[in-house]
């Protein structure tokens, strides 16, 4: 397929990511937070399906989640950008998503957030992770993964944290794993990516709480 493969971080961690398609490489410091994760999990490497958006790419997403009944939790910006969507039932895709991208450039011209996927500050960075990659929905190696990813979140090493396995129509519902990392929070992960590649595996996250749902 026209995915393609590339080493994370560093390239004596072994691990490798896939870029889909529609997704651009992360910055070099959220690349090391999440070969950091992943090792730590166990975890040879995952697939992003979608990274950095332009408004228009941002509106096509939403299109299509909304479209297919994958709806998604947005804040009061995303909101706004879904409620064009459903004010202009009935007419062209290519309308509607011009439409809802003309909305979402309103809110970041105004410097609003729609989405940490489109144009949102340099300090965050967002990906969706693809739950096939990660072993499934339900598999041990998912569960470990998500366990690492919540204990992150509750630190501030992320800052958004939704998964499929909440269920669709639940708050923090996503199809994918989507993670947003905030940069200068990084330091736990560096720590867990040096543990990982000189023989540990679960390193810092060990002793943490499991919680009892994503903190969103």
């Amino acid at each position: 397929d026209s995915a393609v493969s590339y080493h994370l971080g560093q390239l004596s961690t072994g691990v490798v990511v896939r870029l889909a398609p529609t997704a651009r490489p992360l910055p070099a410091w959220a690349e090391e937070m999440l070969a950091g994760y992943l090792l730590s999990s166990g975890l040879p490497g995952c697939t992003l399906n979608s990274t950095m958006r332009t408004p228009e790419e941002q509106a096509s997403a939403m299109y299509f989640n909304e479209s297919t009944g994958q709806h998604i939790d947005y804040g009061s910006p995303g909101k706004a950008v879904l409620d064009v969507f459903w004010s202009m039932a009935g007419s062209a895709q290519a309308d509607i998503e011009a439409a809802m991208a003309a909305k979402i450039r309103e809110f970041t011209d105004r410097g609003v957030v729609v989405s940490y996927h489109c144009e949102g500050p340099p300090q965050y960075a967002a990906a969706d992770i693809d739950p096939s990659s990660v072993g499934g929905v339900g598999s041990a190696s998912y569960n470990v993964f998500l366990e690492v990813l919540r204990a992150a979140r509750r630190s501030g090493e992320l800052a958004e944290l939704m998964s499929p396995d909440v269920g669709l129509g639940n708050r923090g519902y996503d199809p994918a794993i989507h993670v947003v990392f905030v940069q200068g929070a990084a330091a736990r992960a560096e720590a867990a990516l040096e543990n990982a590649t000189s023989g540990g595996v679960a390193s810092t996250f060990e002793g943490e709480s499991a919680p009892a749902g994503i903190p969103l």
